[in-house]
């Protein structure tokens, strides 16, 4: 598991990477200062509609546990550069509301697993799975691929 993230990590990086030399529009580099402030302040580092690309990436940090979170629309890939967080997957959402259009959160998990997460380690959610950052016992920094759920015809 651990090893198919960090290929599909490396995809993700490789391709954005080439697509600096002859990219097609909407391609996109991301240089040290624009990731370093992403991954203090929780910003998308590509997210750029018209390419449609289907996968937004984003720099997230976290000093605090977030709201349970579920994402109808895409599935959520994460790699944890440093910190370390406790995180409910799966379950059944206690609270649930709409935040907006394909994004549910809620204020419990039940029936979740819970794993402890530490720098270098991934995790996936596919889409529909709620997951909860629920406990953060040293502030977490981690980089985020949003993939969209393919769309039925």
């Amino acid at each position: 598991m651990k090893r198919t993230l960090t290929v599909a990590a490396m995809i993700t990086i490789g391709g954005l990477a080439a697509a600096q030399n002859g990219a097609p529009p909407g391609a996109a580099h991301i240089d040290k200062a624009q990731m370093d402030a992403a991954l203090a302040g929780g910003l998308n580092v590509v997210a750029d509609d018209s390419a449609d690309w289907g996968f937004r990436v984003l720099g997230m940090r976290r000093v605090k546990a977030g709201s349970v979170e579920s994402h109808t629309l895409e599935s959520t890939v994460l790699y944890i550069i440093d910190g370390e967080a406790d995180v409910l997957m799966g379950g059944t959402i206690v609270g649930m509301r709409e935040t907006r259009p394909g994004e549910v959160t809620g204020t419990d998990l039940t029936g979740a697993r819970t794993v402890h997460l530490v720098k270098g380690e991934s995790f996936v959610a596919p889409a529909g799975v709620p997951y909860w950052f629920k406990n953060v016992s040293k502030d977490i920094t981690y980089f985020v691929v949003k993939v969209a759920t393919p769309r039925k015809s």
